[in-house]
């Protein structure tokens, strides 16, 4: 799902919201409620992980809260469109006075988690063969199977290739002084 879509799904749930009037005064109903909770909650995923950190995602989650009604929709597209044109994360500034540079977090758990894939892959290379990680890669692709039937049959698998690799692997890893850095 990309965030045009988003864009055309939030103008059409707009274009069919009905107005009513109350005893309170004026409010405004969806007539296929369950269609604009799924698009909010989907475009409220789509831009924490699209543009995570931004300042406007406050916002949005601010609009979000509130019953639909034209004028909140017409923010909240509003919100998307300058994510989409432009697309660089805007975070809100902090009282830092500090010139130094700073790295978000989202950067740093991005590098963490590519360190520690590295280091497990490196793992994977040193301990098992090609054929072997080639076997392991095929039941992680079959579509035929759930995961949990996948889990089992790797673990069947590893423990096919010798009683100690898996702890080889796991010491591997361990050993690595790149892991401890990131604990």
């Amino acid at each position: 799902m990309e965030i045009e879509e988003l864009i055309q799904q939030g103008r059409a749930l707009k274009n069919v919201l009905q107005e009513r009037r109350g005893s309170w005064g004026t409010y405004y109903v969806h007539p296929d409620q369950d269609a604009y909770e799924k698009w909010l909650m989907l475009t409220k995923r789509y831009i924490n992980t699209a543009f995570s950190g931004d300042k406007c995602i406050e916002e949005f989650e601010k609009l979000a809260e509130e019953s639909p009604y034209p004028t909140q929709l017409s923010k909240m597209l509003g919100i998307l469109e300058a994510m989409k044109q432009l697309p660089q994360v805007v975070t809100v500034k902090s009282e830092n006075t500090n010139p130094m540079v700073t790295i978000t977090n989202t950067q740093t758990q991005s590098q963490s988690q590519n360190v520690f894939l590295n280091v497990f892959i490196d793992a994977l290379h040193e301990e098992l063969s090609r054929k072997q990680i080639r076997e392991l890669k095929e039941i992680a692709e079959d579509t035929e199977i759930g995961t949990e039937e996948k889990k089992s049959s790797i673990l069947d698998k590893i423990k096919e290739f010798g009683k100690d690799t898996l702890a080889s692997i796991v010491a591997n890893v361990l050993t690595n002084p790149a892991i401890w850095g990131m604990m």
